[in-house]
């Protein structure tokens, strides 16, 4: 996401909110924790963060925003 973001600066097609990689990082930690916390996996039946030991339930969205 970071490298698309470059890409509009270069170009000069900012965004509103786009200014600085502050909302662009917290959106991307945002996806990673959800993927690990949240999401069940087919393969795995579980999640990554089960997985590895870290947590013994699948976290809500709500439980992973508070």
């Amino acid at each position: 996401m970071l490298y698309i973001y470059m890409l509009m600066k270069a170009k000069g097609q900012r965004r509103p909110g786009m200014e600085s990689a502050g909302p662009l990082k917290a959106a991307v930690a945002l996806h990673f924790a959800f993927y690990n916390f949240c999401r069940t996996h087919k393969t795995i039946r579980c999640t990554p963060a089960m997985e590895s030991g870290v947590t013994n339930h699948v976290w809500s969205i709500q439980e992973l925003l508070t």
